[in-house]
């Protein structure tokens, strides 16, 4: 136990220590100071009734300093701000004093109005936030695998934005007033709020096809210099986005997946249940279903028009349920001929109908091997007290993020991350 402890505080203090070599080993451009970044923001919502007084008190310094030559400094910055009388008054000098007190008090106002919609409205204020950012990067689509990469971004302190339209997965982050806008990101107008003019790398992370497709090459248009890297799902579309015009560096969580799972069957036979009809649940028996001596059933509700269209092989059978339980699997198949059983529900909600089927299956049927497909870290010990092995295609993916970055010689939070926090098998 103490040996145990002991290698644990080495690997903390080595991913540290690997931490600071890497972040002094180049120049990495650390985000703007947090109360700096807030006062870049409260200038530029006051910058009109700003400039105003700029303008003010660059003609007060000219006029004063003509008709009160023989002042001092001191003095002529007090007769600028209206506090003292010049010495020979005229009607400029009685009309600028007045106008002068009134553009004081705009400024004020804006700046109380300002703190008023950063209470009250912090949407705005985070989009504001999001647009002033430079040299950082930026996240399309706030899923599982963006969250991954906010965090480590954060926690490297390197600059970010992200963008996504619902309201409901970037809710904390805007109450947290982090730089975040929520709109559809095939739009321009949206893409800019996130200062993609200015930033160094986009990550797109959107499910959609068309939404990839579209974002990819308005972000290229907007910013002819900065690293794209888009999540993909077909090879062909990963083909058309590495060519010019957008030159992107792809990426598929699904195939990192795979190459997990692909480890784990190859010496195994018999039946393998997959439970889900999704795109990581057809890869998955698509894989097994090639396999000699391998059976699949496919267990699911198969009315979803969104998932991929499974290729047909003789080896994949296909069970249509919305209801998938140990009783319905007992009645509709021979689990005594079950080796494996991949759960790949890809929905937070039914993850607790993940569980129980697991702890079900360990204990009726406890030679037959569950995997659970995961969304947060903190799951991945209950799994395996239950009994089942989890996987998971965003918190794997932060590992292969890392190795496809320092391919392609990218100096990013994601060189930093610790393997031993992501590798699950």
């Amino acid at each position: 136990m103490h040996k145990d402890t002991c290698r644990t505080e080495k690997m903390n203090f080595g991913d540290k220590l690997n931490r600071s070599i890497f972040t002094s080993g180049f120049d990495i451009k650390m985000p703007l100071n947090k109360h700096f970044i807030t006062f870049k923001l409260k200038i530029k919502q006051i910058k009109a009734p700003l400039l105003i007084c700029c303008l003010f008190f660059l003609m007060g310094l000219i006029y004063f300093a003509i008709t009160e030559s023989s002042t001092d400094i001191n003095t002529l910055l007090l007769l600028i701000f209206g506090i003292t009388d010049p010495q020979t008054p005229s009607m400029f000098s009685q009309i600028y004093t007045m106008l002068w007190t009134i553009v004081i008090s705009q400024v004020i106002i804006a700046l109380i109005l300002s703190s008023l919609m950063e209470k009250y409205n912090p949407i705005t204020t985070c989009q504001i936030s999001a647009q002033i950012q430079k040299d950082h990067t930026v996240i399309i689509g706030y899923n599982h695998l963006g969250e991954r990469i906010y965090q480590n971004l954060k926690f490297a302190e390197e600059a970010y934005s992200i963008i996504d339209q619902n309201t409901e997965n970037v809710d904390e982050l805007v109450n947290s007033g982090e730089p975040v806008v929520i709109g559809d990101p095939t739009e321009k107008n949206n893409l800019i709020q996130t200062g993609i003019l200015n930033c160094k790398k986009a990550i797109i992370l959107s499910n959609d096809t068309r939404e990839t497709i579209t974002i990819a090459y308005r972000i290229r248009k907007l910013n002819p210099d900065c690293e794209i890297f888009a999540r993909v799902f077909e090879k062909k579309l990963a083909q058309f986005l590495q060519r010019a015009p957008v030159k992107a560096t792809i990426f598929s969580t699904s195939d990192w997946t795979i190459q997990d799972i692909d480890r784990w069957s190859k010496s195994i036979y018999g039946t393998a249940l997959v439970i889900g009809n999704n795109h990581m649940g057809q890869k998955i028996a698509e894989l097994i279903g090639n396999r000699p001596k391998r059976q699949v059933i496919m267990v699911d509700h198969f009315k979803d028009e969104k998932s991929p269209n499974r290729k047909e092989q003789s080896q994949i059978a296909t069970l249509d349920t919305a209801d998938c339980t140990l009783e319905y699997l007992e009645n509709s198949v021979e689990l005594r001929k079950v080796t494996q059983c991949f759960i790949c529900w890809n929905n937070e909600e039914q993850f607790t109908r993940s569980l129980i089927l697991l702890t079900n299956l360990v204990q009726s049927y406890g030679f037959i091997k569950v995997y659970v497909r995961i969304f947060d870290k903190e799951l991945f010990s209950l799994v395996k007290e239950l009994g089942g092995i989890p996987f998971s295609t965003s918190l794997n993916a932060a590992n292969h993020l890392k190795i496809l970055m320092e391919k392609k010689h990218s100096k990013s939070a994601f060189l930093r991350i610790n393997s031993s926090e992501i590798r699950y098998s």
